[in-house]
């Protein structure tokens, strides 16, 4: 039996209203970061390694060694 146009819409629409009350709320995932517009790099701390550090950890240095 195929749907028409109508009754897909219809399904759709009460599919997502009966899944709000068992969706977590968006403000848990969404940031507002528009005081910040104007500093780059100010909004999220991404940190930044030195691969020099890797050499401390050669093969005769490894964690998982007897």
């Amino acid at each position: 039996m195929a749907l028409t146009d109508l009754q897909l819409k219809v399904a759709s629409e009460t599919a997502v209203f009966g899944l709000q009350k068992h969706m977590a709320p968006l403000s848990y995932f969404a940031h507002n970061f528009k005081e910040l517009e104007d500093r780059p790099g100010a909004a999220i701390a991404i940190p930044v390694y030195d691969l020099s550090a890797a050499a401390e950890f050669s093969s005769d240095n490894n964690w998982g060694s007897a």
